[in-house]
């Protein structure tokens, strides 16, 4: 698996990436070195929503991500 990470112009990329290494295990080596940095367009409500900004998982094994995907699926139904 690899992570791709989407930010606002105005969030602390460090800040963001150290978030999302503890909540998800992970090592740095697995996220895309290319972050995403999208300007932030004036006051919104984008910072309470997005707080952390966007992580996608990417998927080089289909069999894992079909488990993974079933596995939330169950989750979701409880």
């Amino acid at each position: 698996m690899r992570f791709g990470l989407q930010i606002f112009g105005d969030m602390n990329k460090r800040k963001v990436i150290n978030f999302w290494k503890r909540e998800l295990g992970i090592n740095e080596s697995q996220m895309m070195k290319k972050i995403v940095i999208t300007p932030h367009r004036g006051i919104g409500n984008y910072r309470e929503k997005t707080k952390y900004g966007v992580m996608t998982v990417y998927f080089n094994n289909r069999k894992l991500r079909d488990i993974l995907c079933n596995t939330i699926d169950k989750i979701a139904m409880e």
